[in-house]
């Protein structure tokens, strides 16, 4: 199996999540709302996966299992997204992308508080710098709306209890059968939130455009592909190279947007990630 093709693959996962901060705002600019965005993301990717599924002739989950998928899609997922992408709106898509790299330090910590299990010194220090970073990033100082900022920590902090979850189920179903059900359940939720809003169906070409865009690139590609990654490469160094996956956020965002972050914000950035990767390191030590 060649390596280089799978860091590129792998790459080319982290480059395609870049993207979803940007088609974010891209969607606001069009005069989508939230849940008609993620209504839409997730019915077609839910499709999608649904078709791949029965063209491939995978199992549908059963059981218990199958419950838990539907939980961590109709609400982990879901609450992870709207804060994701609400965050958008008060924040630079780049400080977002940021924040969502705190989840290793808020898995470290629910590891210790609901699993009881010990984490080691060098995982607390980098607990510690995560915090510092953010304390940095969230200074009025940055630039943003201070709700921006919660959500984005928000964000994080569901991302990390969906990842805590989704470990335990990984040894009864595969990924895509777990993403399929994951991203159906989650668009079930939006349709009815979205039929409650009473929001219009995209307004405009271009809007159906920034949709189409957010499925097929930092959903679908970015899906596919890390998981085609993962397999060639392991989590340790699939986790290494998906820090790359901010950095693009923010460098498209300033190309974009002509989004900028200030010196408090650019150190806390370098934090934050210098704190992913002490996390993967510990990471491939356990293993």
């Amino acid at each position: 199996m060649n390596p280089i093709a799978g860091i590129l693959i792998t790459l080319l996962s982290a480059i395609s999540y870049g993207t979803l901060g940007i088609f974010g705002k891209l969607a606001y600019s069009q005069g989508l709302s939230t849940t008609t965005l993620l209504f839409f993301r997730f019915s077609l990717t839910g499709l999608f996966l649904m078709a791949m599924m029965l063209i491939q002739k995978r199992p549908f989950p059963r059981g218990k299992p199958l419950i838990l998928l539907i939980l961590m899609g109709a609400i982990g997922f879901s609450g992870q997204a709207f804060a994701y992408l609400s965050a958008l709106r008060y924040a630079s898509a780049g400080v977002v992308a940021i924040l969502l790299s705190l989840y290793p330090a808020f898995v470290s910590i629910l590891t210790i508080l609901v699993l009881k299990k010990k984490v080691s010194k060098i995982a607390i220090l980098g607990i510690v710098i995560s915090f510092l970073g953010t304390f940095l990033i969230a200074d009025p100082g940055s630039g943003g709306d201070p709700l921006g900022f919660i959500l984005g920590v928000a964000a994080a902090l569901i991302y990390s209890t969906y990842i805590i979850i989704g470990s335990r189920l990984g040894k009864y179903v595969g990924p895509m059968e777990s993403t399929a059900v994951i991203f159906s359940s989650a668009s079930l939720v939006y349709l009815g939130l979205w039929q409650m809003e009473g929001a219009p169906m995209p307004p405009s070409p271009t809007a159906w455009w920034v949709i189409a865009g957010m499925v097929i690139i930092p959903t679908i590609i970015a899906s596919v592909t890390f998981l085609e990654g993962l397999r060639r490469v392991g989590p340790v160094n699939a986790s290494i190279i998906s820090t790359v996956e901010p950095l693009v956020t923010v460098a498209l965002a300033y190309a974009i947007f002509g989004e900028r972050l200030g010196l408090k914000a650019i150190i806390g950035a370098a934090l934050i990630l210098g704190a992913v990767l002490m996390f993967t390191v510990l990471q491939r030590d356990a293993s």
